[in-house]
């Protein structure tokens, strides 16, 4: 009876488990062994939908051959992401687990970084340290939805475990066809006798290649990941607010890995009716819509284009042109002259009173969005029960509450790793490549003198001038290899390492995320390579594209950049840190500071007490009334009364460490603003802002580095900084 009960058990967990997999949209793109013979168990690979920037999450499902594993089985995958072409950043990404002795099933969840587009995947399966009779192959990634579309925005959108019962307003599936246009400056709907689609119907919506550059992702409640990696690739989530209080209940480690990802600088959008609340809007300060936030009606003609052609053609995928709309494809230059309109579409509509066309007066529609600032992400909150699929006006007024870029991943983080970026240029150290050109000169004037007169007379004297046809290239050779002993020796044995770390404090929620910039300089090779903890995503940045258009995949030979990932760590090595070649990375760290930094207003003068594990080495803050305030040394722990000061004391934190001068930067620029021209995170660009004037209301303090994050230990750091920002209370 017992056992028959455990059977049950399982197979109701094995049943959860499909249904769970099905409703998020994962892909299964390959099984291995590929012949089972005596194997123990079989691999199934799947990953979602909706890749691009971030982390993918790829689910490495385990069965065993029997009903249960008979055995611990300790086995290592090897997971290598290929594109059709070479890229100079191909990599392979190793996971360790166990299959444990009486289970009938094993999932390992992992998080892999998206450096380059996915055309096919190369797994491996060890166990015990030796590969698995024909436990490796090549898996092609047919499918659309699992591709990269070059999405400019990926919004999640969370689906309640329980939506098969349609009890409630929040469980209908949300209908997105406007967010399709807006979001993602795609084609408008022609069919405008579909006011609202059902939920089935949203729900396969919502699950196509949209003809634009904006791509959904289905997240199931019951699937939600426990590291903000596995979110790192969506913009925006999308999620009902009694959903939102369910998983605070029910899954709270599920929840941080939420705000996490928001404090990086995600965006939420929760909706429901107004008495619905969570915990997480109830700590937030969410602000009332400015008025000048909402789109006017005669704005919205402009905003959609409607002078153009309504291109609804799909994406389409080419070998060497990567992915494009069709109409732009040379088998699709036709399709333009049958289409409609946006103009014909939109009036349309509106003689239809479609609720797309919709326009509502401008306190309506700002009395029903709050939001507020979380991190360097936010939270908004729609104060209708469905509020899809909503006007134009209504959702074009909701993104408007974001900064430009928000909820672009490439703006807002400032990083696309398989394309070059030119401020890889400002951030080299600066002593490595600088010949030493005093030395040098002395050492071949020596050399000169040695080899000409002084040889000439020494071998004359003694009779044996003949000799100076062997010394001169003798001591020519150990000239030479004395030079490059110096510069091995010159360069010392440790890794030398430049950081500028920028570390955004939200103290009215008290948390922070750490963005920086890394470069490494590794004299006698990768030793142990770059270690940083488990939730910190790195991303390597080039001066130049990483596609090498010319050279095809051929084989499965590995790649030379290895990742391994532990409960802990992930470690890079390989080419991920050659030897004696300066290689660079940003790196993404939400909640990376613990502590904070209380700014006192009621006292005169304010005081600061620092609660971070590390030291302040300079203060300075403006206040509300706009009057500047700075401090040198705050030791951990401390507090110390600010002296008032000038705008000018900015100078002090924001240096040529932070902003380097033109000269430090091998590249011919016009100016100092021209040499920051390229592709920087929103964080960079409110630091950069900040050189010439501190907005009232913010302070920034230079601080000691945060050493767990610097990768390397007993590195040589050189032109380093660390800096943290925030508001004043």
């Amino acid at each position: 009876m017992m056992r028959q009960r455990c059977i049950a058990i399982c197979a109701a967990a094995s049943l959860l488990l499909v249904l769970a997999t099905a409703r998020a949209e994962t892909y299964p793109i390959g099984s291995l062994p590929l012949k089972p013979g005596k194997a123990a168990f079989r691999l199934t690979v799947s990953m979602e939908a909706v890749s691009g920037d971030g982390y993918h999450p790829v689910y490495l499902d385990f069965q065993p051959r029997g009903k249960t594993f008979a055995r611990d089985h300790r086995v290592t995958v090897r997971v290598e992401p290929r594109h059709s072409f070479v890229t100079s950043m191909d990599m392979s990404y190793r996971c360790d687990t166990v299959l444990p002795e009486g289970a009938n099933q094993h999932r390992e969840t992992i998080y892999v970084p998206h450096y380059y587009p996915w055309n096919s995947v190369v797994v491996e399966i060890d166990e015990d340290g030796r590969m698995v009779e024909t436990g490796r192959s090549r898996f092609d990634i047919t499918v659309e939805r699992a591709r990269d579309m070059l999405q400019k925005t990926s919004v999640g959108i969370v689906i309640p475990h329980d939506v098969d019962v349609q009890d409630a307003t929040w469980k209908v599936c949300p209908d997105m066809r406007t967010l399709m246009t807006v979001l993602g400056d795609g084609p408008i709907i022609e069919d405008v006798d579909v006011t609202r689609l059902p939920h089935q119907a949203a729900y396969d919506y919502l699950i196509k290649v949209q003809p634009t550059w904006v791509q959904f992702r289905p997240v199931n409640e019951v699937q939600l990941h426990r590291s903000w990696l596995g979110y790192s690739q969506l913009d925006v989530m999308i999620v009902a607010v009694p959903v939102l209080a369910r998983i605070e209940k029910t899954q709270p480690e599920m929840l941080l890995a939420i705000r996490d990802w928001i404090n990086a600088g995600g965006n939420l959008w929760a909706y429901g009716k107004p008495d619905a609340t969570s915990e997480l809007l109830t700590q937030c300060r969410l602000k009332k819509t400015p008025p000048s936030k909402v789109i006017r009606p005669k704005k919205i003609p402009g905003m959609l284009k409607l002078n153009e052609k309504n291109d609804t053609s799909d994406l389409t995928y080419e070998q060497y042109n990567g992915v494009q709309k069709r109409s732009l494809s040379y088998s699709g230059r036709k399709l333009k002259d049958k289409m409609k309109t946006r103009n014909g579409i939109f009036e349309e509509m509106r003689d239809a009173n479609h609720p797309f066309a919709q326009t509502s007066p401008i306190d309506s529609v700002a009395t029903k969005i709050t939001s507020t600032a979380y991190g360097l992400g936010t939270v908004t909150r729609i104060n209708v029960a469905d509020p899809f699929p909503g006007s134009f006006q209504f959702w074009r007024s909701v993104v408007n509450l974001h900064d430009h870029g928000q909820v672009q991943w490439l703006n807002r983080n400032g990083i696309k790793p398989d394309e070059g970026n030119q401020n890889y240029w400002a951030w080299l150290i600066e002593s490595v490549g600088k010949p030493p050109v005093a030395s040098f000169i002395l050492l071949n004037t020596l050399f000169v003198i040695v080899i000409g007169p002084i040889a000439y007379f020494f071998f004359r004297y003694r009779g044996r001038l003949y000799l100076l046809f062997f010394f001169a290239p003798a001591f020519a050779l150990l000239v030479t290899l004395s030079l490059f002993a110096y510069a091995i020796f010159a360069d010392g044995t440790a890794t030398r390492l430049r950081v500028r770390q920028l570390t955004w404090f939200d103290s009215e929620h008290e948390i922070a995320t750490t963005q920086s910039r890394q470069t490494y300089y590794a004299v006698l090779g990768s030793g142990d390579g770059i270690t940083l903890p488990k939730d910190v995503a790195i991303f390597p940045v080039r001066h130049s594209g990483a596609v090498q258009r010319y050279r095809y995949h051929q084989g499965n030979r590995p790649p030379f950049a290895a990742m391994r990932s532990t409960p802990e760590t992930l470690n890079l090595r390989g080419s991920f840190l050659p030897a004696r070649n300066q290689v660079q990375y940003a790196t993404i760290h939400p909640s990376s500071v613990q502590g904070q930094l209380s700014i006192d207003t009621q006292s005169n003068p304010p005081t600061v007490t620092n609660s971070f594990p590390i030291e302040i080495h300079r203060f300075v803050g403006c206040d509300r009334d706009g009057q500047f305030w700075s401090s040198s040394t705050i030791a951990s722990g401390s507090t110390v009364a600010l002296q008032k000061a000038t705008s000018a004391d900015i100078g002090t934190v924001i240096d040529e460490r932070v902003v380097p001068a033109p000269a430090e930067i091998p590249m011919l620029r016009a100016n100092r603003n021209a040499a920051m021209i390229g592709n920087v995170s929103l964080l960079e660009k409110k630091l950069f802002g900040w050189e010439k004037n501190l907005p009232t209301g913010h302070f920034i303090a230079d601080a000691a580095l945060i050493r767990d994050e610097l990768g390397v230990d007993d590195a040589t750091i050189q032109d380093s900084v660390h800096l943290i920002m925030g508001e004043w209370p």
